[in-house]
């Protein structure tokens, strides 16, 4: 199972403001319409919104965080762990920018 807080680059314990500012910041990055020729584009920009959505509704995000509790430990592959470090530090690097 995909985190959503790992899709926007945040913690578990993020405020909903948290949530809003890196989906923005994400979103704005990430959008289709920046990398046309990009065949991957539509879909993480699909994660990115998802997530916000999923995290912004509080039954949601304690549906979520239960299901990220229940889940047994997988491996995850090298696609997801190589875009949740991108997102991540991109995110870092423009917060602090």
């Amino acid at each position: 199972m995909t985190s959503h807080y790992r899709v926007l680059g945040l913690q578990p314990n993020a405020s909903t403001e948290q949530i809003k500012l890196a989906w923005r910041q994400l979103s704005l990055a990430q959008h289709p319409d920046r990398a046309p020729r990009d065949p991957q584009a539509n879909d993480r920009y699909r994660r990115i919104r998802e997530a916000r959505d999923c995290l912004i509704d509080p039954v949601a995000r304690a549906a979520h965080d239960a299901d990220l509790r229940r889940a047994p430990p997988t491996t995850q592959s090298l696609e997801s762990i190589f875009s949740a470090i991108l997102l991540g530090e991109w995110l870092r690097q423009t917060q602090t920018a």
